[in-house]
């Protein structure tokens, strides 16, 4: 896939493929009696009714745009689709309910259909465009494609219908007779959705590479970001039952649970022993955040942000306040998630990419390799300039990589939080296992399917080298707490991409210990 999504989905601009359509996304409570009333003015339309009032619902709507000669190497119009199908998954990959095949019928159409009873959750919607008859899935096909019917699989089953609300954007390109399946993996909370992962509609780069972009907000702060990638990673669940590949000297059924491997397992039951998991689609910050006026000697005064190298990091400031300062970069910037973080963690893993920070309490790393550039905004710190480790602090050992995820400054990250009841949380939803209250090593990482993705330790008494003897730094008390990551210009060994801290509040702006980073979703 090579496209781009921009605005309003009003305008598409295509790389490299035959033609495009939008599939948008949402997710809302249905409070709504009459058929007629959602989604109003796009055209999409439903003669099956709607799902139960106060049930949270997926709706899928798919919408064509001509002319097409100006998006396409060749031109191509609706009338070369034959269908499309529309499956739902949850984040283990396991399908849920029935795939539903979707008929457009002219420019400008939206055609779509509903998953109904979806429970607060992690899932992912893929789409196949395809412009034959000869589908490569069971298709139960009924009723004639009117202005009224464009919903024609297992309708009975469960009546399909259409959903209005909050919208994600997924473009996807049509391939001859067999289909381009492209997912999004969206956060369902409380009737919201969330995650866009297509490259911005100024860059000219390559989806699947690594490259840089640079933007300037609003405010004038210059911004430089990585492109990451969609690449896919298995997770060890239970590595005992997974065979004797041997990755980097060691096979697979003696790495620790939780571990990240770069293709499947050669022995194991796919689900329970080890899991498939996507990561990428998105932009990371390429170096920690300063301030746009920050330099090599002062971290600056103004309340804007730039993502530059070689100057003083934004410290001192609250997971409240750096979440709104990302929140000002770009419409699409936010304050870099758990879920990102992690990607970046696995790719260094499955890569075997040793990385390096400032760590040591004396702008090196203690296993050494490593010599930075001081920033000497505040006496008695040895916090470093961004990126002036060399690539040897980049997540991937190249120029194109995020510096700095090992030591200098920790990080906030968005997603993973302590609950008052002392568990782990993701967004506003709680899960069973508890939260350290002391600080250890990470031993293994969480395989259950509500914090796989997140990067969240287990700890025990010793550290091991699948994870950097990086620590997890705990709390007791009754307050909620938020995470940061990577550790500090001082912690050792205990520094890497998986140190996790847990144990300061939102509000805490007095550490001169703690940054953050942006990221990017389109």
């Amino acid at each position: 896939m090579r496209q781009l999504l921009l605005p309003l989905l009003t305008s598409l601009r295509l790389r490299g493929a035959l033609w495009i359509a939008i599939l948008v996304v949402g997710l809302t409570t249905i409070a709504c009696t009459s058929p007629n009333g959602l989604l109003s003015g796009t055209g999409l339309r439903s003669a099956d009714g709607l799902p139960p009032s106060g049930t949270n619902a997926i709706g899928v709507a798919i919408r064509m745009n001509e002319p097409m000669s100006t998006q396409a190497t060749g031109f191509k119009s609706v009338a070369d689709i034959n269908h499309f199908t529309i499956k739902l998954f949850d984040w283990t990959g396991s399908a849920l309910g029935s795939q539903r095949e979707v008929h457009a019928t002219g420019s400008g159409t939206v055609a779509g259909m509903y998953f109904t009873n979806v429970p607060s959750g992690m899932y992912k919607v893929t789409a196949e465009a395809f412009s034959s008859a000869n589908d490569s899935v069971t298709i139960t096909t009924g009723g004639a494609q009117t202005s009224s019917n464009f919903v024609t699989v297992n309708a009975g089953a469960t009546p399909p219908t259409y959903s209005s609300g909050t919208t994600l954007a997924v473009a996807m390109t049509l391939l001859n007779g067999t289909g381009d399946t492209i997912g999004a993996v969206l956060t369902i909370n409380n009737g919201q959705t969330s995650v866009r992962a297509h490259m911005a509609p100024f860059d000219a780069g390559s989806e699947t590479a690594l490259h840089d972009i640079s933007l300037v907000s609003v405010d004038g702060g210059t911004c430089a970001f990585t492109w990451i990638p969609r690449f896919d990673a298995f997770q060890l669940a239970n590595a005992a039952n997974c065979g004797s590949t041997s990755r980097f000297g060691t096979i697979d059924s003696v790495r620790p649970n939780g571990y990240w491997v770069t293709s499947q397992p050669s022995a194991g039951t796919s689900g329970s022993d080890y899991v498939k998991v996507s990561f990428g689609g998105f932009y990371a910050g390429k170096y920690e955040v300063s301030r746009k006026d920050a330099t090599t000697s002062s971290q600056g005064t103004s309340t804007v942000a730039s993502v530059r190298q070689f100057v003083a990091p934004w410290t001192n400031i609250s997971f409240d306040s750096a979440a709104e300062v990302c929140g000002f970069i770009d419409p699409h910037a936010s304050l870099m998630g758990d879920q990102e973080w992690t990607a970046l963690a696995v790719y260094a893993m499955i890569n075997n990419i040793d990385v390096r920070g400032n760590n040591n309490g004396s702008g090196g790393d203690v296993n050494g390799g490593v010599t930075t550039l001081d920033e000497t905004s505040q006496a008695g710190t040895l916090r470093s300039q961004t990126g002036s480790g060399g690539t040897i602090t980049s997540h991937t050992g190249t120029t194109y990589g995020v510096y700095d995820l090992n030591g200098n400054v920790s990080e906030w990250t968005r997603d993973v939080n302590r609950t008052p009841g002392g568990t782990w949380s993701v967004g506003e939803f709680g899960f069973a296992p508890s939260v350290p209250t002391t600080t250890d090593f990470v031993v293994s990482l969480q395989t259950v399917a509500s914090l796989r993705l997140f990067g969240v330790p287990i700890v025990g008494a010793s550290g091991i080298g699948e994870f950097g003897n990086d620590k997890l730094v705990g709390i007791t008390g009754p307050s909620p707490t938020r995470v940061h990551r990577g550790g500090m210009y001082f912690d050792g060994a205990d520094a890497g991409l998986w140190y996790v801290n847990v144990s300061k509040a939102n509000n805490d702006a007095t550490l001169d210990y703690v940054g953050f980073r942006p990221m990017l979703k389109f």
